[in-house]
C-alpha cells in the first residue's frame, strides 16, 4: 500500500484533489491521516455494496508491485472486474502486455514510481478520452469472451462420428 500512499502524495503535491481511492476486497490497511480524504478503506463488503462501489467508479487500480511474479501469466481479480464492469485499468505494463490490456483500452504505467502520473492522467482524462478508452476495452473484453467461448466449444464438442468402411 506505500505504493498507493506515494501516489497518493505526489497527486497532492501536484494540487491534484479530483480523486479518490477506494480499497476493496478483504485487505485492511492503516490509511496515514494525511491520506484519509481521498484513501477510504471498504474492507470486505457485502456483494450488493462491492458491485455498487466499482459500478459507481470511474477505473480499476491494479497496485501489482512490479517486482512481483505472480500475475505475469495469470489472472487477477482486479483484470475482471475491468473487464467485466467495463472500466479501464490502471496497471504496470509488465502485467498489462501479459494479458491484453493496452494504452488504448487502459492506463499502463512502466515504473511504480510512475504510478502518481498514471492516475493524474486518468483523474484529467477528458470524458471524450475515457468515452474512447472505455470503447476500447469493451472491444477487448468482447474478443476474450469470444476467444473463451470458442475454446470452449471446441473441447466440449464432441467430434463427429467417424466414417464407418463398408
Amino acid at each position: 500500500m506505500e505504493l498507493l500512499f506515494d501516489a497518493c502524495a505526489v497527486l497532492k503535491n501536484k494540487g491534484i484533489r479530483g480523486f479518490s481511492v477506494s480499497v476493496i476486497g478483504g485487505v485492511y490497511i492503516d490509511i496515514p491521516p494525511e491520506h484519509k480524504d481521498v484513501i477510504k478503506a471498504l474492507d470486505s463488503l457485502p456483494y450488493r455494496q462491492m458491485y455498487d462501489e466499482i459500478e459507481n467508479s470511474d477505473f480499476i487500480l491494479a497496485l501489482i508491485d512490479r517486482a512481483s511474479l505472480r500475475y505475469i501469466n495469470a489472472a487477477s481479480g482486479s483484470y475482471q472486474l475491468s473487464l467485466g464492469f467495463e472500466r479501464p485499468i490502471v496497471l504496470n505494463e509488465r502485467f498489462a502486455c501479459a494479458v491484453g490490456f493496452t494504452r488504448e483500452n487502459s492506463v499502463i504505467y512502466e515504473q511504480n514510481s510512475d504510478l502518481a502520473d498514471a492516475m493524474a492522467f486518468a483523474a484529467e482524462m477528458s470524458a471524450v478520452e475515457y468515452a474512447r478508452m472505455a470503447s476500447a476495452l469493451k472491444d477487448f473484453g468482447r474478443a476474450v469472451h469470444d476467444e473463451s467461448f470458442n475454446n470452449l466449444k471446441r473441447i466440449f464438442t464432441p467430434p463427429p462420428p467417424a466414417e464407418r468402411s463398408s
